[in-house]
């Protein structure tokens, strides 16, 4: 059951039974049972795509985006409009919190409208910004459960805590390629600033140079701001 609401929350698109039953490893009518439990409970919705979280469910993960302090989130968003209007790209600024990244700032454009919107709770090891932050834990070993396959995991967090850039290709739903780099405070890291992109696509060398040194910007003024006395816990 929580494997489902994961896979969900963490989707761009509603689920089909199917591709939920793949992506959990259990059969069909198993998840069947298990989604009518939680449809029942006004934990999931039905839509004519697949399932979805109940606008019950979407006002508490508002809740943990809202506590997020605003003093943070209003240092970081002019570095995110600096890189949307340099890259032109669709730009995320997220939060670690508890094993999770939570979206707490995005710009785009019409350019965009066929790339999916960036979901506001996802699991660490399934965005960008998480693994940045998962390679930033002591000695490169995450201190939260890893998905298959964990020597291949710490190998790539690994490579992310060298070169500090960190990629993931979405599949839930419509494909998406996330690029992000991590905004280091004086405690660690902070957040992280990723950039969206059509799978595929080129990234320009300058580009990524422009990444990295709003990335560098804002790390400085996280430090500056919390070497002056910040409310952030």
């Amino acid at each position: 059951m929580l494997a489902a609401l994961e896979v969900i929350a963490s989707a761009s698109q509603p689920p089909s039974l199917s591709v939920l039953s793949r992506r959990i490893g259990a059969p069909k009518s198993t998840v069947h049972r298990l989604l009518d439990v939680l449809v029942r409970r006004d934990v999931l919705e039905r839509t004519t795509a697949g399932y979805a979280l109940s606008p019950t469910m979407r006002r508490l993960s508002q809740l943990m985006i809202d506590r997020t302090p605003k003093d943070v989130v209003e240092l970081l968003e002019p570095f995110a409009g600096d890189l949307f209007e340099r890259t032109g790209d669709y730009v995320v600024i997220g939060v670690p919190d508890n094993g999770y990244i939570v979206a707490v700032h995005s710009i785009r454009s019409h350019r965009h409208a066929n790339l999916p919107l960036a979901v506001d709770r996802v699991p660490a090891q399934l965005s960008a910004i998480g693994k940045l932050w998962l390679a930033q834990q002591t000695g490169g070993e995450p201190a939260y459960d890893l998905p298959a396959q964990p020597g291949k995991v710490l190998s790539e967090l690994r490579r992310i805590r060298r070169s500090g850039v960190a990629t993931v290709a979405e599949h839930g739903g419509d494909p998406v390629t996330e690029v992000a780099m991590p905004i280091i405070g004086v405690r660690g890291m902070v957040a992280g600033i990723a950039r969206r992109l059509p799978p595929g696509e080129p990234v320009p060398l300058a580009s990524t140079l422009v990444h990295q040194q709003i990335a560098i910007a804002a790390s400085a003024a996280a430090r500056r701001f919390e070497a002056h006395g910040s409310t952030r816990s």
